[in-house]
């Protein structure tokens, strides 16, 4: 049984280790784990991959630390999709950033 409702103050477990390297961590009340951060060539793109090697990684005991994956876009970049000014928005005047006291209210009330 876990109890999960408490958990006690502690200091804070911190651990540098390389792409690749496995390092075994001694936890707060005596158990130990395995962190293996991923490799440098590892491809977080492929969901099959990613899914067998977080099950054979942990077949071993280990638990992966890093980007284990993430879906590949096919879509058009960030600032496209957003339609996103060329300018950086700490420079560009408040009156183009704010929509003002009707429009403000508009896009709040499809909210509620």
């Amino acid at each position: 049984v876990v109890s999960a409702d408490f958990v006690p103050f502690e200091r804070e477990i911190t651990a540098e280790y390389g792409e690749g390297e496995a390092l075994p961590i001694v936890l707060h009340d005596g158990s130990r784990i395995v962190l293996r951060k991923l490799a440098a060539g590892y491809d977080p793109a492929d969901a099959q991959k990613a899914h067998g090697f977080v099950h054979e990684h942990m077949a071993r005991g280990e638990y992966l630390t890093g980007l284990l994956h993430c879906r590949p876009t096919v879509a058009e970049e960030f600032h496209a999709i957003n339609n996103t000014p060329q300018t950086a928005l700490n420079q560009l005047p408040f009156a183009s950033l704010s929509p003002g006291a009707k429009a403000l209210e508009k896009a709040i009330s499809r909210y509620r």
